[in-house]
C-alpha cells in the first residue's frame, strides 16, 4: 500500500478509484471541489484538468483506467452537469 498524497496544498483528502496493469492510478483530490487525477510512479499525481484543452471541462472524478490508458471521468461544463467522459491519451499535449 502507498499513500499517493493530494494534488495541491489545501486539498485535505484524495481517493483512488481505479488502477490498471501498468500501475497507473486514477481518482480525485478534494478541497472545496473535487479534481480528477492520474498517478504513475514516474510523474506522480497529475491534475487531469491540466492535460485537456483549457476551459473545456471541469473534470471532477476519474473512476476507471484501462490498460490502454483510457480514463473514464465525471466532468461538467456550462451545458452538461455531471457528464461521463472518456479520455484517450495522445502522444502530444493538446493544450
Amino acid at each position: 500500500m502507498q499513500d499517493l498524497g493530494v494534488l495541491q496544498a489545501g486539498d485535505f483528502t484524495s481517493s483512488a478509484l481505479g488502477v490498471n496493469n501498468s500501475g497507473q492510478v486514477v481518482g480525485y483530490s478534494f478541497s472545496t471541489f473535487p479534481k480528477a487525477f492520474v498517478w504513475d510512479s514516474q510523474g506522480g499525481m497529475q491534475d487531469l484538468n491540466n492535460l485537456i484543452p483549457l476551459n473545456s471541462w471541469a473534470l471532477e472524478m476519474a473512476t476507471a483506467i484501462n490498460n490502454k490508458g483510457q480514463i473514464l471521468c465525471i466532468g461538467r461544463n456550462s451545458f452538461f452537469p455531471d457528464h461521463a467522459l472518456l479520455l484517450t491519451p495522445t502522444t502530444s499535449s493538446t493544450r
